[in-house]
């Protein structure tokens, strides 16, 4: 499984990291809820080519053969934002992880 940190902006919230496995990847964000909670999430996506293009084109669209990768993939992206949640809460609550 492929890790990438990335810097890209989207949709006003920064991308903090991509979970790739061949054509599937997850892009993991970090969130901020109506209460002020912050959160990482993901988002999946499809990449592939147009016959003659060298263009990447992007899709949210999966059939039954991607099922066995996007299960991957969604498994691995929401244990990385569980690791990167925890992280989050030391660095909010220093103190209590001291203790």
């Amino acid at each position: 499984m492929e890790n990438q940190k990335a810097t890209k902006k989207e949709g006003g919230n920064r991308i903090v990291e991509t979970v790739r496995e061949g054509a599937i990847g997850a892009n993991i964000r970090v969130g901020q809820s109506s209460d002020g909670n912050l959160g990482h999430y993901f988002s999946i996506s499809r990449a592939w080519k147009r016959q003659g293009t060298d263009k990447w084109f992007y899709s949210d669209r999966f059939y039954p053969r991607h099922a066995e990768l996007l299960a991957k993939v969604a498994t691995e992206a929401a244990e990385r934002c569980d690791r990167l949640d925890k992280e989050l809460d030391a660095e909010q609550d220093p103190v209590e992880e001291a203790a």
